[in-house]
């Protein structure tokens, strides 16, 4: 069975590849795209908390933070390839090796998943910490949301370090990220989607290149019961910028998932940053999407917590 199911994600991984656009030119990310960066992490950590899985997201959340690395090295040039999956272009034998492959969630005990990176290593990097999912109400003891009350905390606190830098994700409220099923069955599920900070911190040569925490300003609407029926409206995203003050607030209108992406698919964040302006991302495709800030031209960027199961 570790065999049929390492050989599936090394496939989805090559589908992974051949199938998504890149824009060729970009090596670096810049703060801009940083920015677009934060919402594909969000997305796809609403997708987790939902389905309570855990391989594939676990391994998208390890290759954005050795994509982080790499396009803020200074020193290091990356193909199209890398940009789509960093580590997903080490050989067959390189990715069966490493100690973080075939690790996951752990069963639900008391009401709670753990992802214990335990010190595993990815393509070079070290991870250390865990992602914990801590579900209350009356379906808690089976860690599941299968009834009006229930709710998960994704509470991530985990660190990411190689030869270049290091990559740190933690929570700064008492909450973390909450998804709460209010009402609704079926594809008429209504849940609410709330987090009182996330914060994350790219160091590279030992200077801090990226620092921003996330936080909702007022709950989003999540609508639906899996991802052919899943959408966000409404509530307000925030992006602090911690290196440079600057403050954006966004809302999604009709971001709507489909297929097996862990990611919407399609539809709109919109709103204002304090410095930069005018504040858009349209989703156009499974981790890809166009963003316009301020006067600056519109620039496809790629979302790298997003991926095709």
């Amino acid at each position: 069975m570790a065999i049929i199911k390492q050989t599936s994600f090394f496939l989805a991984a090559i589908f992974l590849i051949s199938s998504c656009r890149v824009n060729e030119q970009e090596t670096v990310f810049s703060a801009a795209t940083e920015l677009g960066q934060q919402v594909g992490d969000m997305m796809s950590s609403v997708d987790e908390s939902a389905s309570s899985s855990g391989d594939f997201t676990f391994y998208q959340e390890m290759d954005s933070a050795q994509k982080s690395i790499a396009f803020w090295s200074p020193t290091k040039k990356i193909s199209p390839t890398q940009k789509i999956g960093y580590f997903f272009s080490s050989a067959v034998s390189q990715v069966v090796a490493d100690s973080c492959f075939g690790a996951g969630f752990s069963p639900c005990s008391a009401g709670t998943f753990t992802r214990d990176f335990n010190n595993c290593s990815m393509n070079g990097a070290l991870f250390s910490g865990s992602v914990i999912m801590t579900f209350a109400g009356p379906s808690a003891a089976s860690c599941r949301l299968m009834a009006a009350g229930d709710a998960v905390k994704r509470n991530p606190n985990f660190l990411m370090s190689n030869s270049v830098g290091s990559v740190a994700v933690t929570k700064t409220g008492t909450n973390g990220q909450v998804l709460s099923y209010v009402s609704g069955l079926g594809a008429s599920k209504v849940f609410s989607l709330t987090s009182d900070g996330i914060r994350r911190t790219v160091t590279v040569n030992s200077e801090v290149k990226q620092d921003v925490t996330t936080s909702t300003v007022s709950a989003m609407t999540v609508t639906g019961s899996s991802r052919s029926n899943r959408t966000i409206n409404g509530g307000v995203f925030r992006i602090n910028n911690n290196l440079t003050s600057e403050r954006c607030d966004i809302a999604p209108t009709a971001v709507t998932w489909s297929g097996s992406c862990t990611c919407a698919t399609s539809g709109i964040w919109s709103g204002s940053c304090e410095t930069s302006g005018a504040f858009n991302l349209e989703i156009r495709g499974c981790g890809t999407a166009l963003l316009t800030l301020g006067s600056s031209a519109a620039k496809e960027i790629v979302l790298n917590r997003c991926a095709a199961l």
